[in-house]
């Protein structure tokens, strides 16, 4: 997910939010792995569309599915016939203070600060 251009200012900025899903097979991988992303920042004043040099890795996030029970994901079966549970999650990225701050929502669910943790690069 790529943010904000260089020099942009935080104050003003309006949150950036998207929607994403990941799909578990089994109970033990939903145990096991929440899933994680990056997010990407821009040297440039205008964000670019692709990653080429001006553009470098912020942060990476992993969540922590603790909240989340296994039976409370919808099951999405494919064309192969395998089915999955999958889960739904939104992360937003917005500004207090000249800081960054994310919430992420799960399910419906929003994860406290404790269920995920940025690790700024």
């Amino acid at each position: 997910m790529l943010i904000g251009g260089k020099g942009q200012n935080l104050d003003v900025m309006k949150p950036v939010k998207f929607t994403y899903y990941y799909n578990f097979r089994s109970p033990q991988a939903f145990s096991r792995n929440g899933p994680s992303f990056r997010i990407f920042q821009s040297e440039e004043v205008e964000a670019q569309k692709r990653l080429d040099d001006t553009v470098h890795r912020m942060c990476s996030i992993t969540l922590d599915l603790r909240d989340i029970e296994w039976d409370e994901l919808p099951k999405v079966t494919n064309r192969k016939n395998v089915t999955y549970r999958r889960l739904f999650y939104e992360v937003e990225m917005l500004t207090r203070d000249a800081t960054l701050h994310f919430e992420i929502t799960a399910n419906g669910k929003r994860l406290g600060n404790d269920s995920f943790s940025p690790n700024f690069e």
